[in-house]
């Protein structure tokens, strides 16, 4: 009987053990849980969101470009080249450019260009559609198309102004070269104002 007493205070005794233990290292648990939520920061927004929020104050942009070799100075050379009149033809044109964002990676606008061909002005107006298909905060690569008109010798004309690959560094102030063709030229340069 003695014996038998003995063992069941030994159970007993163990038991209280576990439930004492077990109790404790719930708490420590909880409380190192409650500990670890008050200390963990609130996650910062995302920088996406705040280059978002600074994409959407500036969707407008204008443009000033000085392109090499434009459409109408290689007309010019072919026209004459068989001819005894020598004319140097300027192969040099000016372009102003309007833009809007109306996404991230979409861009309308419209570009006016101006050269001269035999010391007479050539202009050209062309919309254009233009993809920022890598467009970061301080970098983009883009293409662009668009077709107008080039008005020429009392004439208009169709032209078309092609971007195939272009970089562009900064903002709201960027630099930007493309090569591509049409009136602003097979080589352009020039600066970028976002607003």
């Amino acid at each position: 009987m003695r014996k038998v007493a003995v063992l069941l205070l030994f159970v007993c005794s163990v038991a209280f053990a576990q439930n004492e233990y077990g109790a404790s290292a719930s708490a420590n648990a909880s409380t190192e849980s409650v500990v670890a939520t008050e200390s963990t920061p609130e996650p910062a927004k995302e920088s996406k969101d705040a280059w978002h929020q600074e994409w959407e104050k500036r969707r407008h942009s204008v443009s000033f470009i000085v392109g090499w070799w434009p459409l109408t100075a290689w007309f010019n050379i072919f026209i004459h080249a068989a001819s005894d009149e020598k004319r140097d033809p300027d192969m040099t044109a000016y372009s102003f450019a309007y833009g809007y964002e109306v996404y991230r990676l979409l861009e309308f606008g419209l570009m006016v260009d101006y050269t001269t061909v035999a010391d007479k002005s050539v202009i050209s107006v062309v919309p254009r559609a233009k993809l920022n298909f890598i467009n970061k905060k301080y970098f983009r690569m883009y293409v662009y198309l668009g077709a107008g008109a080039v008005f020429w010798d009392g004439g208009a004309f169709l032209m078309i102004n092609v971007s195939y690959l272009g970089f562009e560094f900064g903002n709201p102030i960027s630099f930007f070269v493309e090569c591509g063709g049409g009136q602003v030229g097979m080589l352009a340069a020039g600066l970028k104002f976002s607003f």
